[in-house]
């Protein structure tokens, strides 16, 4: 055995030397008690415990023994029965450990009950009565000890212990009898003692020590059975000691029995919700603190201060519970809180109770009631939405005889510069199930002219809507910057942070979200837009990114955009913060829920309240009917009309079921004039579903212009009209010069063009079947596969002229049969005299040759040096300069009148393909080349 006596007797070396000495036999000790399940010497603990916690902790860790299974360990086993139990403040057993370490956590909505937690020993902090003031009341006994400070003569301090016989010893004065007495009296009764036998000595007295109790623990506590406790312990006290009430335990019915009779029933309800421990009264040597068990419990659910489970007394009422739950929240609808009871036969009953009234409150509770207090409307009762075009949008109270001048005062001041102020919405549902009314009045008349009949009065829960001027919006990147940051929030991806980036997000999830909403496309295809309205960037490292995550990512981007603002719209009229944001939306986005709600509440009976308006108005599309409208309020409604209207001519279009049984519509189309205000038609009321179409001037939109180039006085572009003449645009530019070579006239139109491209592609295909059949047939041509591939490449590069073949010299002179008609883009070239005849194709040497007028076609030829080997003779053909094209007569090759050439004149030698079923189709490809040169080589003389 050590002997401690050896070790430094000084503090810090004596510290060490035990943890170095503790640690290694601490060491030992845990491989014994696993190994053997030993305990400890009783010395080792003791000199564990002398130490401070945190070395002991400390210890602890580095030698890796579990400091409360060795300070455990010590303990001697005891019997169940009338055992005394000496449990550290917040201890618990090694059975309430394990049951504790295995209970499941309770559900997030399930109610605990009441009172059960102040007993955790995870959060109390419960400390035995053992140093506390004394109260006059204590009344002493064996055990207790005294303190007497005497000062004067003599100056001591005495500790005075009460014997089995209740008398303490002063040396001086002999023994005194305190027992029974209370604390103050026996302090008077020991001041006068000493004074009187100690003269000149005065004495001040205190409580020592005090003595230790038995009392016993018993019913439904946690941990029943006999406890030492200091004197001074209460009910309360004693129950933190047994661990509390068990599951069944009661908190408001505990006694305390003492030799045979009951001297107090205590309520812990009674302290926890009130702080009454008026009957928690101090125990004394052989009470029993009885718990009993439960007897009746109720639940209280919803928007109360306290939910949870309370234990019921006879007498506890509706009232009763409520308070013990803390009182209804400010949120609580009291007028019809949920009771569910079980009846005499033991079947479920469900009441709904007003506990505003005081019969009801006195109904008395009963074991198994549940008691739900449900939340009250966050709508309040009388308010006036004032959303859209507006400086303060919100929710503002209603009074009586309001108008709408009481909300908007100025339009300087109230209101955003881009408002329109010829029209302005109330929305208003009398009842929660009637129909939506729509009021439609000018604000400018309502405002600025104080007009009582748009100066409306308005109704508790108006919507007053106000629109920017046509589909203009107030500041629309504030909205396009919220919703960034509300969707960089949920895309974590930094590839969708980055789709986030320069992009009109408003825009865009707006038109995807009422497209979808209105069927009028498909969600897919209104996906595919905004997919190609946002696009999705790449990293620059990245050469090909993956598509498969590409599409994926982009389909979230997609779908998180849609939430968000199906979001906002939901709630753009009933959130304050979403109303903020109304400024900032324009005019068919205000509507959108509007008509959201109309089509959802159309039914047989009510009809879908929605009209349309298209053509040449500022925003055509749907809007609601507001009440008496006629073709002039819709007109407004769509932000008035365009300059391009026409006032003469609009058409409202109405859809009319025949009957119930014909199960079909009669479709009606009226004619309105919205120039006359005497005409009848335009004071027709607008019925469910009617559709005004606005037409255009005629010709408004149209622009035509023609352009002369070349050889006229004053060449440049002529704007003209529909039925204009070409001749008239030749005097409009002077008419042509002396040098202007008219037969040689180019005259270019766009849809020739775009006619002469759908040929050339067509024959082009031809061309290429033509290739590949002849490449795997037998038979054989003079022009090799590879030569045909070439001139069907040739031809995929020829550029369409869109050349119309036209008399100029005729057209001049007035001939109408020769003159025709301009449209838009129509180009006239006219240029120089040419004095030139041109051989081009299968000739020996391709070239101009000047024009002579008593030379034939033989003779161009000859200056061309004849014709090539694979030349086609037979099928020499002329372009003249006009664009005309002529192929001679073999029977008349020489005949003076057919071959004589004019100026200008180009000989075209084909080619000879020697392919007896496609021959044509050849001819015809070398024949829209060589014109396409021709016409170029005008154009290019200019």
């Amino acid at each position: 055995m050590l002997n401690y006596s050896t070790i430094n007797t000084r503090p810090s070396a004596r510290r060490g030397a035990i943890k170095g000495i503790l640690g290694t036999l601490f060491f030992a000790a845990t491989l014994i008690l696993q190994a053997q399940a030993a305990t400890p010497s009783p010395a080792m603990i003791e000199q564990l415990k002398k130490l401070p916690a945190a070395e002991q902790q400390a210890l602890a860790r580095q030698y890796g023994f579990d400091l409360n299974l060795i300070l455990n360990a010590s303990q001697p086993a005891q019997p169940l029965q009338n055992q005394q139990q000496n449990l550290q403040p917040g201890q618990m057993t090694s059975e309430e450990v394990s049951s504790t370490s295995k209970k499941p956590e309770p559900a997030k909505d399930e109610l605990k009950r009441f009172g059960l937690s102040m007993f955790d020993p995870a959060f109390s902090t419960f400390a035995p009565a053992g140093i506390m003031p004394v109260p006059d009341s204590y009344i002493l006994g064996p055990d207790d000890t005294l303190q007497l400070n005497l000062f004067g003569k003599i100056n001591q301090q005495r500790q005075l212990v009460i014997n089995r016989d209740g008398d303490v010893f002063i040396d001086e004065l002999g023994s005194v009898n305190v027992a029974g007495l209370t604390f103050n009296q026996a302090s008077r009764l020991l001041e006068q003692r000493v004074k009187n036998g100690l003269i000149g000595v005065d004495v001040a007295i205190s409580m020592g020590q005090l003595r230790t109790i038995n009392i016993f623990i018993a019913g439904e506590a946690k941990r029943p059975g006999n406890y030492s406790v200091p004197a001074l312990t209460s009910i309360t006290q004693a129950l933190f000691i047994a661990g509390g009430v068990s599951d069944i335990g009661s908190l408001r019915d505990i006694r305390v029995n003492r030799q045979g009779k009951q001297v107090s029933r205590f309520d812990l309800y009674q302290l926890l919700l009130k702080g009454d421990a008026s009957n928690d009264i101090h125990l004394q040597n052989g009470d029993v603190v009885f718990v009993s068990s439960l007897s009746a419990l109720a639940e209280v659910h919803g928007k109360v201060r306290r939910p949870a489970i309370f234990e019921l007394q006879p007498g506890d009422t509706l009232q009763t519970l409520i308070d013990m739950a803390g009182g209804v929240t400010e949120k609580g609808y009291e007028r019809a809180v949920t009771l569910e009871r079980f009846d005499a036969n033991k079947t479920k009953t469900l009441m709904n109770i007003d506990l505003t009234t005081a019969q009801n409150q006195k109904l008395a509770a009963q074991a198994g009631d549940v008691l739900r207090i449900l939340q009250t409307s966050n709508r309040p009762q009388n308010q006036i939405t004032l959303a859209g075009a507006v400086i303060r949008p919100g929710f503002y109270a209603w009074e009586n005889n309001m108008r709408v001048t009481d909300l908007i005062s100025s339009i300087w001041t109230d209101l955003h510069v881009s408002v329109d102020l010829d029209y302005a919405l109330i929305i208003r549902q009398e009842t929660i199930n009637a129909p939506l009314r729509v009021l439609q009045f000018n604000l400018g008349k309502a405002v600025i002219q104080q007009d009582t009949r748009h100066n409306l009065v308005l109704q508790a829960n108006d919507k007053l809507i106000v629109f920017h001027h046509g589909n203009e919006s107030y500041r629309r990147e504030q909205l396009n910057t919220r919703l960034r940051e509300t969707l960089q929030q949920r895309l974590e991806s930094p590839l969708g942070e980055r789709w986030l980036l320069n992009t009109n997000l408003a825009n865009d999830a707006f038109a995807l979200i009422s497209k979808e909403s209105t069927g009028r496309v498909s969600g897919a295809v209104a996906q595919m837009r905004i997919r190609d309205n946002i696009s999705v960037t790449t990293p620059a490292a990245v050469s090909e990114p993956d598509p498969f995550t590409a599409e994926a990512l982009k389909m979230r981007q997609d779908a998180e955009l849609n939430q968000v603002i199906s979001a906002l719209m939901q709630q753009l009229y009933l959130d304050q913060t979403s109303l903020a944001l109304t400024p900032h939306l324009t005019r068919q986005e205000l509507l959108f829920p509007i008509l959201q709600q109309l089509r959802s509440r159309a039914r047989s009976g009510n009809n879908l309240q929605i009209v349309t308006v298209t053509g040449e108005v500022k925003v055509p599309g749907e809007y609601p009917l507001a009440e008496g409208a006629q073709a002039e309020e819709l007109i407004l409604a769509a932000g008035g009309l365009k300059d391009s209207a026409n006032l003469a001519r609009a058409e409202l279009t109405r859809f009319n079921a025949n009957s119930i049984t014909s199960n079909s519509l009669k479709v009606e189309h009226l004619d309105v004039v919205l120039d006359d205000e005497s005409s009848q038609s335009a004071s027709i009321a607008l019925n469910s579903r009617d559709t005004l179409n606005v037409f255009a001037i005629p010709d408004w939109n149209v622009r035509r212009v023609v352009e002369i180039r070349g050889e006229v006085t004053f060449p440049g572009s002529y704007p003209v009209q529909r039925g204009e003449k070409l001749s008239d645009v030749i005097k409009r530019a002077g008419g042509l010069t002396p040098a202007a070579f008219s037969q040689g006239a180019v005259f270019v139109r766009d849809q020739v063009k775009e006619a002469q491209a759908i040929q050339v592609r067509k024959l082009i295909e031809q061309l290429r079947a033509d290739v590949a059949s002849r490449a795997l047939s037998a038979e054989r041509a003079s022009i090799s596969p590879q030569d045909a591939v070439a001139m069907v490449r040739e031809l995929e590069k020829q550029t369409t002229i869109g050349r119309l073949v036209i008399d100029l010299p005729q057209i001049v002179r007035g001939a109408p049969e020769a003159d025709l008609d301009v449209e838009h883009g129509d180009i006239l070239y006219i240029p120089r005299q040419n004095q030139v005849i041109t051989v081009i194709g299968e000739v020996q040497h391709a070239g101009s040759h000047r024009f002579q007028a008593d030379k034939g076609l033989d003779y161009y030829l000859s200056q061309a040096g004849g014709l090539r080997k694979r030349a086609d003779g037979d099928r020499i053909y002329v372009i003249r300069a006009d664009g005309s094209v002529y192929v001679p007569e073999r029977s008349r090759w020489f005949n003076a009148a057919n071959q004589q050439l004019a100026a200008g004149d180009t000989v075209i030698v084909p080619l000879d393909t020697e392919y007896r079923d496609s021959l044509s189709l050849w001819t015809q490809v070398t024949q829209i080349l060589y014109q396409s040169a021709v016409a170029l080589a005008a154009i290019a003389s200019l």
